[in-house]
């Protein structure tokens, strides 16, 4: 299982030294729609990088393995609750059209990120 990477800040919001608790708020773009095109020829469309095992391989910046694609910002798909809201609904066979440009996503393995956004929506 792959997560988008994405940059975080860690904030405390209670208790004391090793019982304080945080919450990781994303600092980054996180709201990603696939585009059809690359969920129809993934072959050519997902583009697999072995980066080898470095330092402590669980952590963001250390993940053995990376996989590009590119993507959309969704401005439908909000936070809510502190979390990633329900992602906006459309048919997969008529995904509708996003104006926003297209970019260069990377996913990792999801045990390395803190933040984790596994599932996307695919869009044209």
């Amino acid at each position: 299982v792959y997560s988008l990477k994405i940059k975080g800040n860690w904030k405390k919001i209670g208790g004391e030294g090793k019982y304080a608790t945080y919450e990781v708020l994303p600092v980054s773009p996180w709201n990603y729609a696939l585009l059809k095109k690359n969920t129809v020829h993934p072959d050519s469309s997902f583009h697999v990088k072995y980066l080898g095992l470095k330092g402590q391989p669980w952590e963001k910046n250390n993940a053995p393995i990376e996989i590009t694609t590119t993507a959309k910002i969704d401005p439908n798909w909000k936070r809510y609750g502190g979390s990633a809201g329900p992602m906006p609904y459309t048919p997969y066979w008529e995904p509708e059209k996003l104006d926003t440009s297209v970019e260069e996503i990377t996913l990792i393995p999801y045990g390395c990120t803190n933040l984790r956004v596994t599932e996307f929506p695919v869009r044209n």
